[in-house]
């Protein structure tokens, strides 16, 4: 419904009351609000209260899509680099698409243009950034990218600060009950503009016609001073009802206790209510007091003021964890509940020689996973394939074979023994990790890692069906039996994993036998069990035999076991050749220079 300014200026815009029509503006008192019509901020706002603000706020709506869909106003008359814009905007796209360069508040006078509004930068989702324009329409204000982007439908304040030093951008909302308040800073001098010729519009830039912002705005203000931080967080507080108290007790997210295998990543998440959103730290019981954890990369924390802590590689080091959270705007601090991590060992962590991982799922929808198993440190899990049907499959890889880092082949294969009954199923709806799994009915089945170079190694077991929670699998090696529930929740943590620990290769083959868990009754062809991938850790390969060194008349006899191939040096640190002799002996006379022999395998895996 379109109506008039009230000032007796004549300029034409949809303001104040709605007639309830598609894209008709916003609702001024006495309406009923629908899907494309709302009030300006107040204290009824369908998803964050305003108490602040009048009950049945007025707004003007805005759009590129209709006539007179914009304001026009008169000559502010600044001339000056010191001013401060305010406004409240609701972007109407559900999607939260915002045009380039849509203007706000924009003066053009000839060829010079200033205001304030959006940049040419956008998101993924088409979101143009906050922005402004300055200094006789520099490049340097109108590309700058602020990375300031506004949330679709939904009130929220902006601030632009200009400065002779600088252009502050405050972008202040609340969302999940959390308050949001962002600044972004351009290091920039600014010159006077002045704002009296020309055409300033409201909700537009003048440029053309599609550069009118699509959405509300709202209790516009300017001022003839550049407002300090504390005088912009102030504004957006008043509207949320002033002084706000503490957090609640308990806080709204506490930490909650972890498990987790050496070396994997810890993950700790709190968040305390309060508003304007507080400051956090992480802290660790570490020596009888409480230490505040700084973001260290060497320790692999990532900065710990955010509500979640990240740790990569968590050795166990510290185990009791908390989250203290300050509000220094008013003052106020609160402590969250203590989490205590517990770390499950792994024999010889990290010591392998060399690292073959298995991977549970081909790529999903989000791309094949990438992130660490359980063993060993900044590891891969590669790609299984398999076919077949219920009752006959046969799993194996494909070229290329298994690989050590998810690029260099091993050499190792993996593959199923003829003595089961199961089948390659799809399913897993929570997880894009569990979309594909070997599934296999009580008959059991087994499998078996061949051309494993003999040695010792460490073995965790992965198992998780994304679709029966209460079923699981039971795992053998060796004689030696794990089971594990499919725990719905996690992905790699213990309640879905097994480690075997130094599990001994004699023969170059390493089997392992799965039967299911049966929790219910199952149908006549059985429960399933569930079979996602391994990943297997060389501890150490078995000792070579001994070189024996016989004196028969002067002469040196050196005898080694067969399989294995000798190299010789003339210094004990190298560098070591290998020579053409074969086992089981050789015979040399000992003269010239002194001379070193060792073995190894012969093999790739030297």
């Amino acid at each position: 419904m379109q109506a008039y300014d009230y000032s007796g200026h004549n300029f034409d815009a949809t303001y104040g009351n709605s007639d309830g029509t598609v894209g008709s503006g916003c609702l001024d008192g006495g309406e009923n609000i629908d899907i494309n019509a709302q009030y300006g901020p107040n204290p009824n706002d369908y998803l964050n209260g305003y108490p602040g603000l009048p009950v049945n706020n007025g707004c003007a709506g805005l759009s590129s899509y209709f006539s007179n869909g914009y304001l026009t106003v008169p000559p502010l008359n600044l001339n000056t680099n010191t001013v401060t814009f305010t406004m409240w905007i609701h972007p109407n796209d559900p999607f939260g698409v915002i045009a380039p360069n849509s203007g706000l508040l924009m003066n053009r006078n000839g060829g010079d243009t200033a205001g304030v509004g959006f940049s040419g930068n956008q998101n993924a989702n088409l979101t143009a950034a906050l922005g402004y324009t300055w200094n006789n329409n520099s490049p340097a204000t109108y590309g700058w990218n602020s990375l300031l982007y506004p949330v679709p439908q939904q009130w929220q304040f902006v601030a632009y600060v200009i400065s002779p030093q600088n252009t502050t951008i405050y972008h202040c909302y609340v969302s999940g009950g959390q308050t949001n308040l962002y600044k972004a800073v351009n290091n920039i001098t600014n010159a006077p503009e002045a704002f009296s010729g020309g055409t300033t519009w409201l909700g537009s830039d003048n440029w053309n016609n599609g550069r009118a912002f699509n959405g509300s705005i709202d209790e516009v203000a300017v001022f003839n001073r550049a407002m300090s931080e504390n005088q912009i967080v102030d504004l957006f507080l008043k509207a949320l009802g002033g002084l706000v108290p503490p957090p609640p007790t308990p806080w709204p997210v506490e930490p909650t206790n972890t498990t987790l295998f050496l070396g994997q990543m810890l993950q700790l998440t709190a968040i305390a209510g309060g508003i304007p959103a507080p400051h956090y730290q992480w802290q660790v019981w570490y020596n009888s007091t409480w230490m505040n954890l700084s973001g260290n990369p060497n320790l692999g924390i990532a900065p710990t003021t955010n509500t979640t802590l990240y740790w990569t590689n968590f050795v166990g080091a510290f185990s009791n964890f908390r989250c203290f959270a300050t509000n220094y705007y008013y003052g106020w601090s609160s402590i969250s509940s203590t989490a205590t991590v517990t770390v499950i060992p792994v024999a010889n962590w990290n010591k392998g020689l060399g690292i073959v991982n298995f991977a549970i799922t081909p790529p999903g929808p989000n791309g094949p996973y990438v992130g660490r198993g359980v063993l060993g440190t900044s590891l891969y899990w590669n790609a299984l394939r398999g076919s077949g049907v219920f009752g006959g499959m046969q799993f194996t890889n494909t070229s290329p074979s298994l690989q050590e880092d998810g690029v260099t082949v091993s050499g190792i294969n993996f593959g199923s023994t003829p003595i089961y009954m199961g089948a390659v199923e799809s399913g897993g709806s929570n997880n894009a990790l569990l979309d594909t799994y070997c599934s296999f009915v009580s008959a059991g089945a087994a499998f078996a890692f061949t051309s494993v170079p003999n040695g010792t190694y460490n073995l965790a077991l992965y198992g998780i069906d994304g679709g029966d929670a209460d079923l699981g699998t039971t795992f053998t090696v060796n004689g030696v039996g794990q089971s594990v529930i499919n725990a719905q929740d996690s992905v790699f943590l213990p309640d879905n994993t097994v480690v075997y620990t130094n599990v001994v290769v004699t023969n170059g083959t390493l089997n392992v036998t799965m039967v299911p868990v049966l929790r219910r009754a199952c149908p006549m062809w059985g429960c399933p069990g569930a079979f996602n991938g391994a990943q297997l850790e060389l501890i150490q390969y078995p000792p070579p035999p001994p070189i024996v060194i016989t004196n028969i008349n002067g002469q040196l006899v050196l005898q080694w076991s067969a399989g294995w191939k000798l190299l010789q040096a003339t210094n004990v640190l190298g560098p070591w050749t290998t020579n053409n002799w074969l086992p089981p002996q050789h015979t040399l006379t000992p003269t010239g220079q002194m001379q070193f022999f060792r073995v190894c395998t012969n093999s790739s895996w030297e």
